[in-house]
C-alpha cells in the first residue's frame, strides 16, 4: 500500500509541511488499519511526502526522520517512510527511488 502527500510550498516551509505530512500520512494509516482495510503483517506500506515544486531539496524525509526512525517504524508497523517527487512502482510491494543520473 502507497499512501502519498503533496504539498505545495516556499522552500523555507518544507521541514513544518513534512512533519505535517508524515503526521497525516501515519494519521490515515491508522485509521485504515483499524478499519481492517488491511492487515500490517500481510501488507508491505510505503508512507511517501512529496514537494512537488522543491525536487533539489529531496529526499524530503531528511527533513523530519532520522535513521532510528525509519528503522522504528519498519519494525513496529512493517511502513517504509519515503519523501521523493519521483518514485517506481516496480510491483505489488515493489517500490524504489529512480536513480539520479550525472
Amino acid at each position: 500500500m502507497l499512501l502519498c502527500e503533496l504539498k505545495y510550498c516556499r522552500a523555507h516551509n518544507i521541514e513544518a509541511n513534512a512533519d505535517k505530512a508524515y503526521e497525516q500520512l501515519k494519521s490515515t494509516w491508522s485509521h485504515l488499519e483499524s478499519q481492517q482495510i488491511f492487515d500490517r503483517n500481510h501488507c508491505k506500506s510505503f508512507l511517501n511526502i512529496s514537494v512537488p515544486d522543491h525536487s533539489d531539496k529531496s529526499p524530503f524525509k531528511s527533513f523530519t526522520a532520522n535513521q532510528d526512525e525509519e528503522l522504528k517504524w519498519l519494525k513496529e508497523y512493517k511502513i517504509n517512510l519515503l519523501g521523493e517527487n519521483d518514485l517506481l512502482i516496480l510491483d505489488k510491494g515493489v517500490v524504489r527511488i529512480p536513480e539520479t543520473e550525472i
